[in-house]
């Protein structure tokens, strides 16, 4: 089934989105 291939790609770029504000946040408390 194509639907399972989206629903993983849509795993991944939520997991992307969060993992690059936690890059984000560690950024902004590394330069107070």
């Amino acid at each position: 089934m194509k639907s399972t291939k989206g629903f993983i790609l849509i795993e991944v770029l939520i997991s992307l989105l969060m993992l690059s504000m936690m890059i984000y946040l560690l950024k902004i408390l590394l330069q107070a």
